[in-house]
């Protein structure tokens, strides 16, 4: 393992967490041989510096605190980025229930100024680009 890609591993993974697939591309787009990479992401793996489980975990509370968003856009987005189905299922019911869903909807529907009884169709689009499960949504506007 070459010293140089090792260090642009470790430049890479100080400005924030990662998630492997998110160093992999990068180290790739780095000219970095695949080979050597495997080598990289081993190490790394090993002395805790990338975890899956914890970047999950820290992406759903960063989006629930200064994002608003709901649990299908956190879904996606941590497919994206490369995160195991079962990381994800497994870090969303730790942190995200329904209750907590529906304050964060309401917060955000407070913060944009849009009353759901009144603005129903409107409600339900913002709610729905934020990726807000149709039950919350339809909790919040009375459809039921």
């Amino acid at each position: 393992m070459k010293g140089c890609s090792y260090k642009k591993a470790i430049y890479f993974l100080s400005k924030r967490i990662r998630s492997e697939k998110e160093t992999r591309e990068y180290l790739a787009k780095k000219g970095v041989p695949f080979s050597e990479i495997d080598d990289i992401i081993t190490k790394l793996i090993e002395l805790n510096y990338l975890n899956d489980e914890l970047f999950a975990q820290i992406w759903i509370k960063d989006r629930v605190e200064f994002k608003n968003y709901g649990k299908n856009l956190i879904i996606f987005e941590l497919k994206r980025k490369g995160i195991d189905e079962e990381i994800i299922l497994k870090s969303i019911q730790k942190i995200f229930t329904e209750e907590l869903e529906r304050e964060i909807a309401i917060n955000y529907l407070v913060k944009k100024n849009i009353n759901p009884l009144e603005e129903k169709k409107r409600a339900y689009q913002v709610l729905r680009r934020k990726g807000f499960s149709s039950n919350v949504i339809n909790i919040l506007i009375n459809f039921n």
